[in-house]
């Protein structure tokens, strides 16, 4: 097993990570998405725990833009087509290097990234290469907890987990 004690920054892709990958179409073409609460509450306490949080997406969305506002992203790039390049501006940004990143994606555009960072994760419902080549694979699909399970993971690994807790057991 990879070392966790080294990860600093949680990397996601958005579409089938951090939701289920479905897109609705309002009647004026206008794409919609549903994200997990689930996902949105470990983002804002592993936050607090001095981890950086990054969107690496290959669309680009008003929604995606508005869920990183709400839980006040670190770093949020959209409309990558590389994403390794994408990943490589986090790490410089934030002064870490790749093996301090954990990344999480779903579809063959994330391939690039497996074996590039620190520990890579996959929804149970990523497809057949992602999975076969991440570190570690959720048993919740994504948007439905998958980011979630993944850090928790993570956090828990490093032996931080009682520190999330904290936040509301001695609020």
């Amino acid at each position: 097993m990879k070392e966790l004690s080294q990860i600093k920054c949680f990397c996601f892709d958005v579409d089938g990570t951090l939701t289920t990958g479905a897109l609705y179409f309002g009647p004026q073409g206008e794409a919609l998405k549903v994200f997990n609460a689930q996902d949105g509450m470990i983002i804002n306490l592993v936050r607090k725990l001095g981890y950086k949080v990054a969107f690496i997406t290959g669309r680009e969305s008003p929604m995606v833009q508005a869920r990183a506002n709400e839980l006040h992203i670190d770093y949020l790039a959209m409309k990558c087509g590389r994403k390794l390049d994408a990943l490589h501006t986090v790490c410089e940004k934030f002064n870490l290097s790749l093996d301090e990143a954990a990344y999480m994606g779903d579809d063959i555009n994330d391939l690039p990234l497996i074996g590039k960072t620190g520990y890579f994760g996959a929804p149970a419902n990523a497809c057949r290469d992602v999975k076969e080549g991440a570190d570690f694979v959720a048993s919740r699909v994504g948007g439905e907890g998958a980011a979630r399970e993944f850090m928790e993971f993570i956090v828990r690994g490093q032996g931080r987990w009682q520190e999330v807790l904290d936040f509301y057991l001695h609020a």
